[in-house]
């Protein structure tokens, strides 16, 4: 009787962290699309999604923040310039790295927050973007990044980088 307990335990555990983890991932928040060309940056429209908002790291390179009564409620960190393209050959060896683009088309994950403003700094700290929600709105016409944008930016770089 105690290790059908045990078991049963253990396996309510189980199901309630995946669960619990399930029930986190499924939050609403914003993909925010973008245009990167000539160190330009454009602002392309907004989608909803519903799901997990990934990790960021502090880098001194692309800076997107939210602002509400002058202080910034979110920031995500990125660099348009720089994709990575490793790949594994059929040896195993990984092939490909770091290469550095003069045009692409990117998403940055936000949540779905009140703010009065977002803008995007580039790694000097100079202001690129900075739309208010009400001006956000008339931009939001313009369709949104879709994978197909993300896999020809790849295809691009990658092949690019084989015929050099």
């Amino acid at each position: 009787m105690a290790i059908k307990q045990i078991i049963a335990i253990g396996l309510s555990i189980i199901f309630l962290i995946t669960f619990s983890y399930a029930a986190e991932c499924n939050t609403k928040f914003y993909l925010y699309n973008f245009k990167f060309f000539d160190g330009n940056l454009e602002f392309l429209g907004k989608t909803l999604e519903k799901g997990c908002i990934p990790g960021n790291v502090y880098d001194k390179f692309y800076k997107f923040n939210l602002v509400k009564d002058n202080n910034i409620v979110y920031s995500y960190w990125f660099n348009p310039e720089t994709m990575f393209t490793d790949v594994v050959d059929k040896e195993g060896n990984i092939n490909g790295g770091i290469v550095l683009l003069k045009e692409s088309k990117f998403s940055i994950p936000v949540p779905d927050v009140k703010y009065d403003e977002f803008n995007v700094l580039d790694k000097d700290d100079k202001k690129l973007v900075s739309l208010t929600p009400n001006q956000e709105k008339q931009k939001n016409q313009v369709q949104p990044f879709s994978l197909f944008d993300y896999v020809n930016n790849l295809m691009k770089a990658t092949l690019g980088s084989l015929f050099k």
